[in-house]
């Protein structure tokens, strides 16, 4: 046991908070209103709306307190689940790998060349094949190799201890591995998604397996704790000092950037974003682990829904969005427009999910 003032987090196999964690199924539903409202402004906005504060709160709600909350949580579920097994968790990684390209086919090729055949797509166009992408290697693909990597941990009987140890590593040594070609095809095809050689590699294994192995470890004690809000006071004060200390750095250092002027420093950052966003995921949800039974029951049977089907509403909200492309072009709304569109999409999204679970996935399970 590990004694923290008068709260004792039982280290031993025995699990004292093994029940649905509500704070984690509100972070995860949070996660997924402001995945889709950032894909929104993503792939519809005008650069001056992308571009304004309106914007730039949208991008910071997308990216923190979204993907690393979805990874962190996928950790923990590794933890929580009763379907953790090495051999449970490498089918469910092969099936969210293979199923990430297959869901590509739906989301990105269709539509490109249905586009292309209408005229309303120019063949070849830059603007529309860097979104609509076959090769893309989103967070669907990711999450597969991270279920397969934890599933390598637990065959080895890793102790939980060496979890963060090596998301610290990783994070240190990713910058050195961005990039890295062999030059043979065959291989640097297998080694893109490690690397994130390529644009289209959204979330590469390096530095983003971090965020599962240290949703992991914090699994590990969450489901083992007498007083769940004595530790997550703990982890955000903790959380809080170690974001204190990289805002005061990244002040003096104003050329630093995580991804508010570059994208492309969100999906690869070292050892400095990885200290901000996790400490703004335990922030997070340590605030919603206090709020929890302020927040009304129709917002929280909505968020519970959403984090349930969690995989189903990405995968749609997507789809939706690559059909819209077709009809709506890219980046030419305005405010206005954008917050409509952000709205009829979280609102279409959820009806067609509810369609979908209710009506298409029960007959399937009957079958």
């Amino acid at each position: 046991m590990v004694k923290t003032g008068s709260a004792i987090v039982d280290t031993s196999e025995k699990l004292l908070n093994d029940g649905r964690q509500e704070e984690l199924d509100l972070a995860r539903g949070f996660a997924i209103l402001f995945m889709i409202i950032v894909h929104i402004l993503e792939t519809f906005s005008t650069d001056l709306v992308y571009y304004s504060k309106f914007g730039v709160f949208i991008e910071f709600l997308g990216s923190p307190p979204a993907a690393p909350v979805f990874m962190f949580l996928l950790g923990i579920g590794t933890i929580y689940s009763k379907r953790q097994t090495p051999s449970k968790l490498v089918k469910r990684g092969v099936f969210l790998f293979i199923g990430g390209y297959v869901h590509n086919i739906f989301r990105s090729t269709i539509p490109y060349y249905l586009g292309v055949y209408l005229n309303i797509i120019k063949a070849g166009d830059p603007n529309y094949t860097s979104v609509l992408n076959t090769l893309d290697f989103d967070i669907l693909q990711f999450a597969g190799l991270a279920l397969i990597f934890i599933a390598i941990l637990k065959k080895l009987n890793t102790n939980i201890i060496f979890y963060p140890i090596i998301g610290i590593l990783v994070s240190i040594v990713s910058p050195f591995l961005w990039g890295a070609k062999s030059g043979i095809f065959a291989i640097d095809l297998l080694t893109y998604p490690l690397f994130g050689t390529e644009y289209y590699i959204y979330f590469p294994f390096f530095p983003w397996i971090v965020y599962p192995l240290f949703g992991a470890f914090f699994g590990y004690f969450l489901i083992r704790t007498e007083n769940k809000d004595r530790l997550y006071n703990i982890s955000a004060i903790l959380s809080i000092v170690v974001f204190v200390i990289g805002a005061v750095y990244m002040y003096n250092n104003p050329s630093i950037d995580l991804g508010l002027k570059d994208e492309g420093n969100y999906y690869r950052h070292g050892i400095l974003g990885v200290c901000m966003f996790t400490s703004i995921v335990l922030i997070w949800t340590t605030i919603l682990n206090y709020v929890k039974d302020k927040i009304p029951k129709a917002i929280k049977s909505i968020m519970y829904f959403w984090s349930r089907y969690v995989t189903e509403i990405f995968v749609i909200h997507w789809i939706l969005i690559g059909i819209a492309i077709l009809i709506l072009g890219l980046n030419k709304m305005d405010l206005l427009s954008t917050i409509i569109a952000m709205i009829l999409s979280v609102i279409i999204t959820d009806r067609v999910t509810f369609l979908y679970v209710n009506k298409v996935k029960k007959k399937l399970r009957k079958n």
